[in-house]
């Protein structure tokens, strides 16, 4: 194998160490979402796992670890990113379609659950 190839993967593996201890270090900063920076982070830490399982398949073991956490924090923060607004605009779609088909709206018939009590 090349030596200077080699040597490429290194460093470009050491630069995304260093850019990993930034993301850290910015997590700390008081006008900077920490939830984003993290976001950012579990991002760099899957493109570092993608280009050393694409370069050397199974050589670099120890960084699977970090990708079951960089994967699971992703997950999370998608979920986290669920727009209550989206779900009111979701069911407000789904009354207008039953109107059109000529059936009671659903909302109302729960909106007068409460008021039998």
């Amino acid at each position: 194998m090349n030596v200077q190839l080699l040597q490429d993967v290194i460093e470009l593996n050491q630069a995304f160490e260093r850019v990993l201890e930034g993301l850290k270090r910015m997590e700390k900063v008081s006008f900077l979402d920490a939830g984003m920076v993290r976001e950012d982070r579990a991002e760099v830490v899957l493109a570092q796992i993608d280009f050393n399982r694409l370069f050397s398949g199974d050589f670099y073991k120890d960084y699977e670890r970090d990708e079951k956490w960089a994967a699971d924090f992703q997950r999370a923060c998608l979920a986290k990113r669920c727009d209550p607004e989206d779900d009111y605009i979701g069911v407000r779609q789904r009354e207008e379609a039953r109107k059109k088909k000529g059936l009671h709206a659903a909302s109302s018939v729960l909106a007068g659950l409460g008021q039998a009590r």
